[in-house]
């Protein structure tokens, strides 16, 4: 596996090692592409495959003018994975298909007041 890429320095820690002030610095990782044999914790890799992760769904991502009618199976829909944090943009058929109960929860809790 190649070297990762530090995307952001998040905090410096002090630690004393032998007599000696040295610090750790927590990183922001940038994404990174890794084969299944490079997670020493198979387990994580499990439940990815497994589409364990729990994702919430943001919601549409609007393409249209402030209060006009947007066809919302023909847009694209952010989720976001409640683990990581991680947003990424999917269509509405993805939506439907692979998260219908987050899908379900999404127009309950924003729809119902408009009902």
């Amino acid at each position: 596996m190649d070297a990762w890429k530090i995307e952001a320095i998040l905090d410096k820690v002090p630690i004393n090692k032998k007599g000696k002030k040295q610090y750790l610095y927590k990183v922001r990782w940038a994404n990174s592409l890794v084969t299944a044999d490079d997670f020493p914790d198979k387990s994580i890799l499990i439940q990815f495959e497994k589409k364990y992760f729990n994702y919430e769904i943001i919601g549409p991502v609007k393409k249209g003018k402030g209060g006009s009618l947007i066809d919302i199976t023909n847009i694209s829909w952010l989720i976001q994975c409640k683990q990581t944090g991680e947003q990424k943009e999917v269509s509405y058929k993805e939506v439907k298909e692979s998260f219908p109960e987050q899908l379900l929860k999404f127009y309950e809790d924003n729809l119902a007041q408009l009902i």
